[in-house]
């Protein structure tokens, strides 16, 4: 299968052994105004040494191509044995210019550690971690990280590095200010061994507490967490303090203990002492030991002036925002609407995707503007068409009947696509379920042009001829959806449903309709229907359309 990124690939080089079945496909974008561009590649290591390369060639110009992996591996295979990182290049000349080289794919030697343990010691002004592997292995740069297990929010890990890898142990030491954590954090720490590139400033993502490969126990974390408990029975605890034990708690099972210390975080939240990171842990620790309940409400503190200030003026970081949306309250917008319409009008990337389909769903206005607006310009995907509108067809097709634009017509013609709005398109050979009866679709004329169109909106100004079926015989009418009239073609008078509007041949018919759908009412009026009369009509639906025509 084919897998197109834009951003630099990380790879173990032994993923590409089968050079068969492996290439690397590079596409360059042309831009306006250049005539010649060439292009070759480079293998470097982490010294920044070119160990391979071809550079760009004068007489060739290449704006697709493959890599010739094969050639590559004796390097890659070099590399893993001495655990040495390299750096893909992609090297682009253009006309004349000086070429540049772009990094495309980082090689990264692979970790086969086998067991791994680790135990941690406090000294006076420091942690000692001694850590054993269970496979000898060489590889340059690579370090032990370490996040707090109790403090999800905190994203950037102490990364100190392992200089002798082939010992299957080592020592590292920390200082106390370089442990990572607040509030003088010194309970269980997640750690993990990577290799990090020095030449890419970049640290490994944070595994969650089931992927960490060390679990690691502070031998003061006893003593840490029973401070903490100490402070909340004294009510001097803080924020930080409280959602650290609320994820200690958590990760213990302790439900007795969680849920009182989720309550005193409401409290402690009323002061707005929580920034998005700690709101997020909150949410996530609510989400795996609350009730749906409990989830759903915290979920409106989203809405709280201080998040979406920091939403809207762009202060998150790209894992905050993403998380945010995930979050995001579902279906339940009616007491923040004018919070979802701030929040589109400030323009703010996922959530302003997010907050589009929850005003849709409600059945507001301004989300209907937004959704059109965002498909004129191309920005609407079918997926959030259809996810927008998913209970609202209705309304939002009136919405868009009355803009009467070109734009709210492609959409139309969207949702029909998507099968989203069957209901609302009139063509040749679809049923069209009326007050009035059941008649089948046998031509539509555009009045505008006086030709023959295979479809229409129901309000647009053509007339749409009917077949009628009253009392198993078929009258011929005429429908004009932009007023909502019919036109009956008969030499005899026909009758009508005082109820209902339901067209009959005879008193006789109206009056076996009312024994059927209407058997209770006792005065049963019967208007009469003289030839050739205009009366009104509406749709309840719409069956069977013919989309090849569409």
């Amino acid at each position: 299968a084919l897998i197109w990124r834009t951003s630099i690939l990380k790879l173990h080089p032994l993923l590409l052994e089968d050079i068969n079945n492996t290439s690397l496909f590079i596409d360059i974008p042309t831009r306006s105004g250049l005539e010649k561009i060439h292009s070759g590649w480079r293998i470097v290591d982490s010294n920044n040494e070119v160990l391979k390369s071809v550079e760009p060639s004068q007489d060739e110009i290449i704006q697709q191509f493959s890599l010739p992996i094969a050639e590559m591996m004796p390097y890659f295979r070099l590399a893993q044995d001495h655990g040495e990182l390299l750096r893909l290049q992609l090297v682009v000349a253009e006309a004349n210019n000086p070429a540049e080289a772009f990094d495309i794919m980082q090689l990264l030697p692979e970790l086969d550690l086998g067991d791994t343990v680790a135990e941690l010691r406090r000294g006076h002004n420091a942690v000692t971690v001694d850590i054993c592997w269970q496979h000898n292995i060489r590889s340059r740069y690579l370090h032990l990280c370490l996040w707090p297990a109790d403090q999800p929010w905190v994203r950037t890990p102490v990364a100190k590095p392992i200089a002798n890898t082939e010992s299957g142990q080592a020592t590292v030491t920390v200082a106390f200010d370089e442990l990572p954590g607040e509030m003088g954090y010194r309970g269980t720490y997640v750690g993990q061994l990577a290799v990090i590139d020095p030449w890419l400033a970049t640290h490994p993502e944070r595994p969650t507490l089931e992927s960490a490969v060390l679990q690691i126990e502070d031998s003061a974390a006893s003593q840490y967490y029973l401070e903490i408990a100490n402070k909340v029975t004294e009510n001097r605890q803080s924020v930080v303090e409280l959602l650290t034990l609320l994820a200690f708690y958590g990760r213990k099972e302790d439900k007795a203990k969680w849920h009182d210390t989720n309550g005193l975080l409401y409290k402690a939240a009323d002061c707005g002492n929580l920034s998005v990171a700690h709101l997020l842990l909150w949410l996530e620790s609510v989400r795996a030991n609350g009730s749906a309940a409990a989830y759903k409400r915290l979920t409106w503190m989203i809405f709280d002036a201080k998040y979406l200030a920091d939403i809207s003026f762009d202060q998150l970081d790209p894992s905050e925002r993403a998380a945010i949306v995930k979050h995001f309250p579902g279906n339940k917008p009616s007491p923040h609407k004018e919070h979802l319409i701030w929040l589109l009008d400030h323009n703010i990337g996922e959530l302003r995707q997010a907050c589009l389909v929850e005003l849709c769903q409600a059945g507001n206005e301004r989300g209907f503007e937004e959704l059109l607006e965002v498909f004129a310009v191309g920005l609407a995907s079918d997926q959030l068409i259809a996810r927008a509108v998913a209970s609202r067809q209705i309304g939002f097709a009136t919405f868009l009947l009355n803009r009467r634009t070109q734009p709210a017509a492609m959409l139309l013609r969207t949702l029909v696509d998507l099968e989203e709005l069957s209901p609302f398109w009139l063509q040749e050979g679809v049923t069209i379920h009326m007050d009035r009866g059941v008649g089948l679709v046998t031509e539509i004329t555009d009045m505008e042009t006086g030709e023959i169109s295979p479809c229409c909106l129901p309000n647009e100004d053509c007339q749409v001829a009917v077949e009628l079926e009253l009392n198993s015989e078929i009258i011929q009418a005429t429908l004009s959806p932009a007023d909502q009239r019919l036109i009956l073609h008969t030499v005899s008078e026909l009758k009508a449903c005082s109820v209902c509007g339901q067209l009959g041949l005879s008193d006789q018919a109206i009056l076996a309709h009312y024994d059927d759908l209407h058997p209770a009412i006792g005065q049963r009026g019967i208007k009469p229907v003289p030839p050739g009369q205009t009366i009104r009509y509406s749709i309840h639906s719409i069956s069977a359309p013919i989309r090849e025509n569409l």
